[in-house]
């Protein structure tokens, strides 16, 4: 499942972590990190008595580094998806807010080509790859394009609902 996020504002965006509740059992969670983002989080999941340095130890927990370059990127977020699946977990989730023309991200239209992919690439895998998109940050035209043209799921006020302008519905 590839969901989007909608929100105003990253100090609440991660607040949503307890949509993760699989790191107090046996998931593999990966975190795509985004350096307005990730402090917040982390606070986040301390706050929901999530021991990290377990998570971490374990093997359960992967943080990723953006890169700018989004087919390197992809691979390194296909393989600790493929890390998870080998190592049984029993869902493997994907957490990231894309830094859209932060340094160290790929450029803007390769974003929107990564975002595209991920749909398609997990379809099989028992995976959940949630995206944060902050609404005060991103243009219209992202949220047109990467957001809704690549989520088959969206999350907007609090409702979570399938994504009516998603091309890969079936």
């Amino acid at each position: 499942m590839h969901s989007l996020h909608l929100q105003e504002g990253c100090a609440h965006v991660f607040r949503s972590a307890h949509r993760f509740p699989g790191l107090k059992g046996k998931d593999h969670c990966i975190i795509v990190q985004n350096q307005q983002t990730i402090y917040a989080l982390i606070r986040n999941l301390l706050e929901r008595e999530c021991n990290l340095a377990r998570l971490l130890a374990e093997k359960r927990l992967t943080i990723l580094e953006p890169d700018n370059n989004a087919r390197r990127m992809a691979e390194r977020i296909g393989a600790a998806i493929q890390f998870g699946v080998a190592n049984e977990a029993p869902c493997v989730r994907v957490l990231g807010s894309p830094g859209w023309g932060d340094p160290g991200w790929p450029i803007e239209e390769d974003l929107i080509k990564l975002e595209g992919t991920f749909t398609s690439s997990i379809a099989e895998l028992p995976c959940v790859v949630m995206c944060k998109y902050d609404l005060r940050i991103v243009s219209d035209r992202i949220v047109k394009t990467a957001g809704a043209g690549a989520h088959e799921w969206e999350i907007r006020a609090g409702v979570v609902r399938k994504n009516p302008k998603n091309p890969h519905r079936v």
